[in-house]
């Protein structure tokens, strides 16, 4: 996602995008994330986080920052922060509150979103049945399986404005002519 758009997601669904308060929590990020991964961090414009607090000592790879980017990510291999454009594509890093700890712990979990296609044949079933979506949902993870991908994956299927998931590519285009759809899939 964009940083703008990661920021949005991590907001709506855990508390923000993650903020690195000291050495020992960019470790663990670090530790985290695959080796070859930059992902989007809440470090942003003035370099400051974007929950308000204060970002100092920040750990920049060489060369960095580049002031006139805008966005930061961290670097899985090294922990080093870089700049980057913010409607860069990237995995990004949200961090939420671990209520009934006692003091506000941050878990931090790598991730990234993708929004695939997908094109099937006529046949018999109806495809926004939510047991038939299910079905193809799981077969895409024992796929993913196969192949070797088992980090944790969460699937699920994009409702267009009509309630729906899927339309007949007639369909689409009649109802694209009368909506946005952009970014239908």
């Amino acid at each position: 996602m964009t940083w703008s758009d990661a920021q949005s997601h991590c907001r709506q669904t855990y508390t923000d995008l993650s903020t690195i308060n000291d050495t020992q929590d960019n470790s663990q990020v670090a530790n985290t994330m695959p080796s070859y991964y930059m992902s989007w961090i809440g470090l942003y414009r003035n370099w400051t986080w974007s929950n308000s607090s204060t970002a100092s000592n920040l750990p920049w790879g060489p060369g960095q920052p580049d002031n006139s980017l805008n966005c930061a990510t961290i670097v899985g291999s090294t922990g080093s922060f870089n700049s980057h454009k913010c409607d860069d594509q990237r995995p990004f890093l949200c961090s939420r509150d671990n209520a009934g700890q006692g003091k506000a712990k941050k878990d931090v979990k790598p991730s990234a979103s993708r929004s695939v296609k997908v094109q099937l044949r006529v046949g018999s079933a109806d495809l926004n049945d939510p047991t038939v979506q299910e079905s193809i949902l799981q077969q895409v993870r024992e796929k993913l399986v196969e192949q070797g991908i088992r980090e944790e994956v969460k699937l699920r299927w994009r409702t267009q404005p009509d309630g729906k998931v899927f339309h007949r590519e007639e369909e689409t285009a009649a109802y694209c002519e009368k909506e946005d759809c952009g970014g239908l899939v």
